[in-house]
């Protein structure tokens, strides 16, 4: 039976994505993209939808994983946290987000589990003092999810619908304003 909870974490105050910060996220993305280190390159078939995603001038991605069958592992989730505007928040809150949760947890894909989380402006829970080899801002920039964002996770045993989700979500997020 799928499931849905929404989790919000609270501070002082909001910070929204602006032009100057997606620039700042975009160069951090490209690094991303660059990077070969098997724990932190991106996962298969995700650079073309990110890239989508971030299209958007209003959002961009900070953060992601897609479920691989192809991975050694028990987890069977796929996420995305991203960033995104004050004027694009309503849309994501009323339309992209409960189109997304309802389709993969109580439409057709009830078995699995869909939810979200809210974030404010909080500190890198990745970020350490010694820096790292790895230049990422996910890892060495202890300002890097100071700003408003949200987690979608998606849990499913199933590959196909981690892919039918990310093709879901990257044209609900592309085609948001």
């Amino acid at each position: 039976m799928g499931f849905f909870v929404i989790f919000i974490v609270r501070s002082m105050r909001n910070i929204y994505l602006t032009k100057r910060r997606k620039k700042l996220y975009t160069e951090d993305f490209k690094k991303v993209v660059a990077c070969t280190n098997p724990s932190w390159k991106l996962d298969e078939n995700l650079l073309e939808l990110l890239e989508k995603i971030n299209s958007n001038n209003q959002i961009q991605t900070l953060y992601s994983k897609k479920h691989s069958s192809q991975k050694r592992s028990f987890e069977f989730d796929s996420y995305l946290e991203f960033a995104f505007t004050k004027n694009i928040e309503p849309t994501i809150l009323k339309r992209v987000i409960p189109e997304i949760t309802t389709k993969y947890c109580l439409g057709e894909y009830f078995e699995n589990v869909c939810y979200y989380q809210y974030f404010f402006p909080r500190e890198n829970p990745n970020y350490s003092e010694e820096k790292s080899s790895i230049d990422l801002g996910c890892i060495n920039n202890s300002n890097y999810f100071n700003i408003n964002h949200i987690k979608i996770k998606y849990k499913s045993a199933n590959q196909e619908t981690h892919t039918n989700f990310w093709n879901d979500l990257s044209d609900l997020l592309f085609n948001a304003y």
